[in-house]
């Protein structure tokens, strides 16, 4: 019986009417809660809010940690509401900047459409399914008990005098400046809400009062009220479902897709004009009766890709007014590595069956997919290497310099002309051209600027991400590695190398085999086949041996990454060993700068201050040879080390108090606590964290030299066979299978991947 009871509690659900009150309570509580009022904009906003953003120390992948921390560092929050939107985050600031923020405040955006350009699967419709969930989770109003229309109560003060408002505001204990405010984002009630109060000719009231009405708050829901999906063409009208959508949001799928409109007859699309200018629907008729228009207050989102709107434009009498009515918002394609990945894993948790994927295969393909949306650059001016600004753009402390006007063309040049473009298909989102260059022109690089994360992400342009290897194209080649993986007897696994090698087919074919493409594509298509390094030839199932000397942008990029990994497990000491290198460098930096010629160390006591491990690290700090001389210049970093680091410190902890105000007592407690918990270690300064990597990775990668090229395991001393079976430990721990594991050692070996230079 108790289970019983326990069980009964779990399944009840919150109702969707709390009970009703009266008008002149309704009145009372706005006097303390002007949010009553919140029109469907203000609604929308705060339920987002109160969703909130996510929690960058509760991400457990640290790749996405750093890419949540820097979109903190630079102002952008990533909001829960759209976390399913991998990579949106951008998207969502601008939408809430540009459109949201500005209507819940009562600015022009108010009384517009919103139009969301994107191509396929670019999650235009994904988005606005955030938004749903957010006011069916946090979106409750007030609404008029028994309107058809969910009408704002607000609104029925617009009945009432100057006079009478003033007296009203007076009882109510609102500023009468506050709630006549409040009414200038008020509509004119509804026919039902004039005959409740008023009554009709035949019968009306002999003493109206707005003290008779009821009112009620409400739960918005797909299912009841304040949410609705329309779609040009199905049985329900516009009109419609707009009142269905009345106070929440009408989410229009596809809004502007071409359609014959009957003869006689005008396209019912036309009803937003007045919708979105006036704020306000015809009203409903019955028979020969002609009723007011109702007040509309509703967030209209209509997703469209560039063709169809256009096209639409077309159609119309006066195309300005449509557009002034509107604020358009591009939806770009994820640009960010580790939210690719994120997309690609969520997808592959609706198969059935799902083959095993080498710890690098996903994150290859992803590679490929986020470069080919960026941007391309001028031609001859100095830009950013496409695998540096993705790094750069999920937060990695990359030091980067930019690239010469002359390296162009082995980066970004096709064999394709210019080509004015033409929307979206074929499997690859398509964008106009604006120059010789086909697709976005990426904006220049800034003079002497540093090259950071908040630099890229501030030169992301409104049109970059249109164009590339769409979200449709991704999942389609995922779905085939997984059943490529499925198929192949035994292991039923996809390595790095296989991944790169199908992407490499799979683009081949198509661009043999597609009719359609446009210039645009082609160029792209092209582009990724340069970076995948060149055509497959026939008959070639392994990775081409010639491809070894000179790989291509993403093979290398894979060495990168193969590289980190193989030094790592046959070093597993390596983040100790760092540690002490760093602990050691700042101990005789200190010293140095002080111009002692001893220092204590913790182990070793009281030893001479080691200028030889100051001087061989910053000569790979500055990028100087072993033995090159260092000028005052090059050893001001060391004397300036202190300085560096105490800003570091005060940088890091600035960052996790972002949010409360400098002068509460919470910051302050909170900020004496992060000092006391505060804790230096190898990578606090990336400068410094890169050198040391430098030299660690060249002494290990001696020794992973010995214990993989040496053919015989016996020849090798028990330390030497020890190191090496527990480093294969340590890959089967990431993920690699036996055969996989095989493979990697073996390429590892034929490309002598640890000594590649990125």
């Amino acid at each position: 019986m108790q289970n019983d009871d326990r069980l009964s509690k779990a399944l009840a659900l919150p109702p969707l009417c709390e009970p009703p009150k009266t008008y002149v309570e309704f009145l009372q509580e706005l006097a303390k809660h002007s949010e009553y009022a919140d029109t469907a904009p203000a609604v929308i906003l705060r339920a987002i809010e109160t969703m909130g953003e996510e929690e960058v120390d509760q991400e457990t992948d640290c790749e996405r940690r750093a890419f949540l921390q820097t979109l903190k560092k630079i102002g952008i929050p990533s909001w829960k509401a759209f976390r399913h939107v991998c990579g949106s985050q951008l998207f969502a600031y601008r939408l809430i900047k540009r459109f949201l923020e500005p209507a819940a405040g009562g600015g022009a955006q108010l009384k517009k459409l919103l139009v969301v350009e994107g191509g396929p699967a670019s999650g235009k419709d994904f988005f606005q399914d955030g938004i749903a969930r957010a006011l069916e989770s946090h979106g409750t109003v007030y609404a008029v008990k028994g309107c058809p229309d969910h009408e704002n109560p607000l609104n029925l003060l617009k009945f009432l005098s100057k006079e009478q408002l003033a007296g009203v505001a007076d009882a109510a204990g609102i500023e009468l400046a506050v709630l006549q405010h409040m009414l200038l984002t008020a509509g004119e009630p509804c026919q039902h809400c004039y005959t409740a109060v008023m009554g009709d000719l035949n019968n009306p009231k002999e003493t109206p009062s707005l003290a008779e009405i009821k009112v009620e708050r409400i739960r918005l829901s797909r299912r009841s009220a304040g949410i609705f999906e329309w779609v040009p063409g199905q049985d329900c009208s516009l009109v419609a479902a707009l009142r269905r959508a009345n106070r929440g949001i009408l989410s229009m799928p596809d809004a502007f897709m071409e359609r014959e409109v009957e003869p006689g007859k005008t396209d019912e699309r036309l009803i937003l004009l007045d919708a979105t200018q006036y704020r306000r629907l015809p009203g409903l008729c019955t028979g020969h009766e002609t009723v007011a228009p109702s007040p509309l207050d509703v967030f209209m989102y209509a997703s469209t890709n560039r063709g169809a709107f256009e096209t639409f434009l077309k159609t119309l009498p006066d195309i300005d007014a449509f557009t002034g009515r509107s604020e358009q918002l591009k939806l770009p394609y994820n640009l960010v590595r580790v939210e690719e990945e994120r997309a690609y894993r969520t997808e592959m948790e609706r198969y059935e069956k799902k083959a095993h994927f080498g710890p690098l295969a996903l994150k290859m393909i992803a590679t490929l997919a986020v470069i080919s949306r960026y941007a391309v650059p001028k031609e001859g001016e100095p830009f950013i290497d496409p695998i540096d600004r993705m790094r750069l753009l999920q937060g990695e402390h990359v030091k980067v310099k930019p690239r010469t006007g002359s390296d162009w063309s082995s980066t970004w040049a096709t064999e394709s002309g210019s080509s004015s473009g033409s929307g979206y298909g074929g499997g690859l989102a398509s964008n106009r051209s604006g120059s010789t260059v086909l697709g976005a022109q990426a904006k220049s690089l800034p003079d002497n600027v540093a090259i950071t994360p908040q630099l890229m992400w501030s030169l992301i342009g409104p049109d970059e991400g249109l164009a590339g290897l769409d979200m449709r194209f991704m999942m389609s080649l995922l779905s085939r590695l997984n059943q490529y993986g499925l198929g192949r007897d035994g292991h039923q696994s996809v390595t790095a190398l296989e991944a790169i090698m199908l992407l490499r087919q799979v683009i081949h074919q198509k661009l043999v085999d597609t009719t359609n493409l446009t210039p645009e594509q082609t160029a792209i298509l092209k582009r990724c086949q340069k970076w995948l390094g060149g055509a497959p030839k026939p008959g070639d199932e392994s990775w081409a041996a010639e491809a070894s000397s000179r790989p291509g942008l993403i093979e290398s990029e894979y060495r990168r990454l193969l590289k980190h990994q193989i030094l790592h497990v046959f070093a597993p000491d390596y983040e100790e060993r760092a540690q002490e290198l760093f602990q050691d460098y700042v101990l005789h930096a200190i010293g140095y700068a002080v111009g002692d010629k001893k220092v204590r160390h913790s182990k070793l006591g009281e030893i001479p201050v080691n200028e030889d491990l100051l001087n061989d690290l910053d000569r790979i700090r500055v990028g100087k040879s072993k033995g090159a001389f260092l000028d005052d210049d090059e050893k001001k970093f060391r004397k300036a080390l202190q300085t560096i680091m105490s800003d570091r410190k005060d940088e890091i902890i600035e960052q996790q108090l972002e949010g409360l105000e400098p002068d509460s007592e919470e910051y302050k407690e909170r900020r004496k606590a992060l000092a006391r918990e505060y804790k230096e270690t190898w990578e606090t300064v990336p400068e410094l964290a890169n050198a040391i990597r430098t030299k660690l990775d060249t002494e290990i990668g001696e020794a992973v030299q010995k214990l993989l090229t040496t053919e015989v395991v016996s020849d090798l001393d028990k330390k030497e066979q020890a190191r090496l079976l527990t480093a294969k430990e340590l890959l089967e721990k990431l993920g690699y299978s036996p055969k996989g594991m095989k493979q990697i050692l073996e390429y590892a070996k034929r490309v002598k991947v640890w000594s590649h230079q990125a």
